[in-house]
């Protein structure tokens, strides 16, 4: 029964012929009309806005079966279906279908099995200032030169636009976007694929859970919504919104709020105006934070990292379990955490944590007011300001602290289990396991306030 088969099917392929069509419609339209095309699937076609009122087909349909008679009949129904209305002039590809059912007479005749390739390609032309409406499917489109609103009903296509300053909606799962030039204010929903959008006027929402997006140089406010994908973006006029789980991130230039929910990526951002970020699992490199509006940098982390440098504006971070570097910032720092490290180095504002288990080494301090409770590991502060509030509780951790010359206020130091070396003129007393350091000066509000337990207390005075 196999090897009768294979015969039958095998001249269906040996003797597959070729039928081609050019079509050639031109229809007159109003200014006001909303032009709608709907394409046969797999198209490949050019849409070129034009001054004329008038929509312009010119098409190549080209059939290739082992069917002769199916070939003959697909190029003579084929046919381009208008129905113009008051509001719509709505332009249908029709084709000729056959049914599938197989009866005696195609057995006989070697008629089942047919082998069936279409192409159907070329240029439509639209007048440039109309709603444009376009719905194709598996197939490739490019626009260009229109300026009315464009929507563009799609799947698993290749898409790219150029010069189409009023794009309003596009929808295209598992395809290919490319826009140039152009711009809107734009909806967009690509369910797993390729965006690649550059030079765009407008504002843009963007839909894209799985893929490859690269967005460049847009002049106002854009928002992404994505799951799992690779993420560049680079040059935005407005705020850069990102809701993305399990994205990888690369930012820059972005004038305003960079504003981003991410879980477990690693996220790249640099030259933006200010930062608000939720990425619990997530590595994150910032540099170079204008502190636009004098906007508070916040971060939300969890088990990840932190290196942030040259950013302006007051530093908010709330974690657990991850590491800091922190480098050149302008404003104050409040840094909650527990189990890594932080490393800071020329911050030039004042400094609040709650901390435990954490390494703490904090140089060139350009502040007055430090505050910082820990627990299991040491604290070093080097401060270039005479302090004017400090406040630092330790166990189970020593404390370092370098101050300028000059300080003249209230000390405290206590130390359980531990020593006190300090070279501010203060008086000394013990009481069983505990040392302390005081100074009382009557009316003054500056105040050194430093306990430690099980471990040392170093204070020096430059």
């Amino acid at each position: 029964m196999k090897k009768l088969l294979l015969a039958l099917l095998i001249p269906a392929m040996i003797f597959a012929g070729t039928e081609r069509k050019k079509v050639e419609n031109t229809f007159d339209v109003k200014e006001s009309h909303e032009i709608i095309i709907k394409a046969v699937n797999g198209c490949d076609l050019r849409v070129v806005g034009w001054e004329e009122l008038k929509v312009k087909f010119d098409l190549d349909v080209t059939v290739t079966s082992s069917d002769k008679n199916y070939e003959k009949e697909y190029i003579e129904n084929f046919k381009i279906r208008e129905d113009i209305g008051n509001i719509r002039a709505v332009f249908e590809m029709e084709k000729f279908e056959r049914s599938a059912i197989w009866g005696i007479k195609d057995l006989l005749t070697l008629n089942f099995g047919t082998s069936i390739e279409t192409e159907i390609k070329g240029v439509i032309y639209v007048p440039m200032k109309n709603y444009f409406e376009l719905e194709l499917k598996y197939g490739e489109v490019e626009l260009s030169e229109i300026s009315g609103e464009i929507v563009l009903e799609s799947r698993s296509s290749k898409i790219e636009l150029v010069n189409c300053p009023n794009i309003r909606g596009i929808e295209n799962d598992y395809g290919e976007l490319k826009i140039k030039k152009s711009g809107g204010n734009s909806k967009f929903e690509i369910r797993s694929g390729i965006v690649d959008i550059s030079s765009f006027s407008g504002k843009l929402d963007l839909t894209s859970e799985y893929g490859k997006i690269g967005i460049s140089e847009i002049s106002e406010d854009l928002k992404i919504e994505s799951r799992s994908a690779d993420i560049k973006i680079n040059g935005v006029g407005g705020n850069l919104e990102i809701v993305a789980p399990y994205s990888n991130l690369n930012i820059s230039d972005v004038k305003g709020t960079v504003q981003v929910e991410d879980r477990s990526s690693e996220i790249k951002i640099t030259d933006v105006g200010a930062i608000k970020l939720d990425a619990p699992y997530s590595n994150v490199f910032v540099r170079n934070v204008s502190g636009i509006n004098s906007l508070t940098n916040e971060f939300k982390l969890q088990s990840g990292s932190l290196d942030i440098a040259n950013a302006k504006g007051n530093l908010v971070v709330n974690d657990t379990y991850s590491n800091f570097t922190l480098n050149q910032i302008v404003g104050d720092v409040k840094l909650d955490s527990r189990s890594g490290f932080i490393k800071a180095d020329n911050v030039k504002g004042n400094w609040s944590s709650e901390l435990a288990y954490m390494n703490v080494d904090i140089k060139n301090l350009d502040g007055e007011q430090v505050s910082i409770v820990n627990r299991g590991n040491p604290i070093s502060v080097e401060m270039l300001k005479v302090p004017v509030q400090i406040y630092i509780e330790s166990d189970y951790g020593s404390v370092d602290l370098s101050i300028p010359n000059g300080f003249e206020g209230n000390v405290l130091l206590e130390s359980t289990h531990g020593n006190i070396n300090c070279e501010l003129p203060i008086g000394m007393r013990s009481e069983g396991s505990k040392v302390t350091g005081f100074k009382e000066v009557l009316g003054s509000k500056n105040q050194i306030k430093v306990r430690a337990k099980s471990d040392d207390i170093n204070i020096n005075v430059k």
